[in-house]
């Protein structure tokens, strides 16, 4: 019987580049430093001996060894350095820190961060609080609720972040509502005020209506209704 080792897809997120990486030792190191065997010469967030997949009797676990930023096992942490975690096919490893940024917890961001990701601006999002995510599913309650925060894992296209730039229209001083004719010109490219500029490829539009809540400009075209842009 002919054995065929595990392998890893090493994917760099920025520079939208794979290799493929067969775990052929029974310790497969992972690091920073030269003689690892992913050598992750040019990863300043990977320690310099960052972590190990080992096969034990042919399943294969990954330890942390104690890194400073860390391992992320599709998307939690693991926690316990030198511990063992039993890896399954189609798992997603993440060494050193992860993409993301916070945002207030509030119903207001939440919407607007659900649209983000419906329409593939991010990866992912969870709860957490000030210091990172939650690992664990956590309800917001009297004692949390100010130090909430909502954790957005960015996504990246081509080496650049998909969500490059956020603009309010509207300011406090300074409301910007726009018609239902307004949008249908906005999104055929054309201007639909002087403060409300035309849609370009790759960007969105999000508005706060009276009815609907907070949506994207194509839904509020399709119930024909306008809003605060």
């Amino acid at each position: 019987m002919t054995y065929i080792p595990a392998k890893l897809v090493y994917m760099n997120s920025k520079k939208n580049k794979k290799k493929t990486f067969f775990l052929t030792e029974v310790e497969n190191s992972i690091g920073r430093e030269k003689g690892n065997s992913l050598h992750l010469k040019h990863c300043l967030k990977v320690s310099k001996f960052h972590a190990v997949i080992e096969n034990i009797q042919n399943s294969y676990y990954i330890r942390d060894t104690n890194s400073s930023n860390g391992i992320y096992l599709n998307g939690k942490t693991l926690e316990t350095p030198f511990l063992n975690y039993l890896l399954f096919n189609g798992d997603k490893i993440l060494v050193g820190s992860i993409d993301r940024t916070a945002v207030p917890d509030n119903k207001t961001f939440r919407s607007i961060v659900h649209i983000l990701y419906k329409e593939g601006f991010l990866n992912s999002y969870q709860l957490g609080n000030e210091k990172g995510p939650y690992n664990q599913p956590t309800k917001t309650t009297p004692l949390n609720v100010a130090r909430n925060r909502l954790w957005l894992n960015l996504k990246y296209r081509d080496g650049e972040p998909a969500l490059r730039k956020f603009k309010c229209v509207s300011l406090p001083s300074r409301a910007v509502y726009a018609s239902y004719e307004e949008l249908k010109a906005v999104a055929a490219a054309r201007n639909g005020s002087k403060l409300f500029k035309a849609q370009v490829l790759g960007q969105i539009t999000i508005l706060q209506t009276v009815n609907h809540g907070i949506i994207e400009l194509h839904e509020a075209i399709e119930k024909k209704i306008g809003g605060k842009v």
